[in-house]
């Protein structure tokens, strides 16, 4: 573990008020505690992933200064509202299941687009309003995921006839209810839940954009200027070779005078274009694969650590 990473599960915790967090802390585990209330944050200004979960919280509170924050763990606690969030513009993964909620208006706070919400787990809660979950839920731009139905645990709105066909039409921004895409295909986490977990989460956004720019390159011919400029110079120094020998050879000059007018031979050219369109592949295979074995030795690195 990190020197920015305290974790602190099942230590019979009473209060956070007893740590003594530095303000370079990123990641602080609590899990399994006997916390009753969320206070004594206000220092760590870069914490980036809070988990609280299996507590005795029953307020969502205490949280306003940790704009850094990208990750909140509040399952298995007692909380009947969502509120609290104001400011967490950084926070992409927001679970909140196995408590008490009825009232989810707290979410209205994170409308807009400099909000940054993706993910929402609120399985096994008492949500019994359609209408009050779909308008606090429409505003959240950026949200991906909702998870309301996981492994038996759910709440009363997923019992209304038709519930996983109106969410979905009622939230165009999302892609995928309770695990499922909108094909009902069980979605993949992919790269971009290595987020959640906060040792990987520097490689996890590495990824995201190396990806994205690799499958920018796949979808047309890559772009090779270095390559482009050595072929270059291979077929003006063809042509100069040519005019060279027109020049000092007499018997075939007016031959070789004629040739230079003619279009290059197709063969050659065909060869030349094989050739960069070879180049071009191998390097976007030797980069993209070596990004993604630099991946897994690194997780292996951490693991051992």
């Amino acid at each position: 573990m990190g020197d920015n990473e305290l974790s602190l599960i099942d230590k019979q915790l009473t209060s956070l008020q007893d740590l003594a967090l530095s303000p370079a802390v990123t990641s602080l585990n609590l899990h399994c505690n006997h916390i009753p209330r969320i206070e004594g944050l206000s220092s760590a200004w870069h914490l980036r992933h809070l988990d609280l979960s299996s507590n005795r919280i029953s307020k969502i509170e205490g949280l306003s200064s940790l704009t850094s924050l990208r990750t909140l763990n509040l399952s298995s606690n007692l909380i009947t509202k969502i509120e609290g969030l104001n400011g967490l513009v950084n926070l992409t993964k927001l679970n909140l299941s196995y408590n008490q909620i009825n009232n989810v208006t707290g979410l209205l706070y994170l409308h807009g687009t400099e909000y940054k919400l993706k993910h929402l787990s609120l399985n096994s809660n008492l949500i019994d309003s359609m209408d009050h979950l779909l308008q606090c839920l429409l505003g959240l731009q950026g949200l991906r995921s909702v998870t309301l139905s996981k492994d038996g645990g759910d709440n009363p709105v997923c019992s209304a006839p038709g519930y996983w066909e109106i969410v979905m039409e009622s939230l165009p921004q999302i892609s995928v209810l309770d695990g499922l895409d909108r094909l009902r295909h069980p979605s993949s986490p992919g790269i971009s839940s290595l987020c959640d977990i906060p040792c990987l989460e520097d490689y996890a956004d590495f990824l995201v954009s190396s990806d994205a720019s690799h499958s920018e390159a796949v979808k047309g011919a890559a772009t090779t200027p270095h390559i482009d400029k050595v072929l270059t110079q291979f077929r003006e120094q063809i042509a100069l070779k040519k005019t060279t020998e027109q020049a000092t050879d007499p018997v075939t000059q007016p031959v070789r005078q004629s040739s230079v007018t003619d279009p290059p031979n197709p063969i050659n050219e065909e060869r030349i274009k094989k050739l960069e369109h070879q180049v071009s592949q191998l390097i976007q295979q030797v980069t993209y694969q070596h990004l993604k074995l630099t991946l897994i030795m690194d997780v292996f690195v951490q693991i051992r650590v």
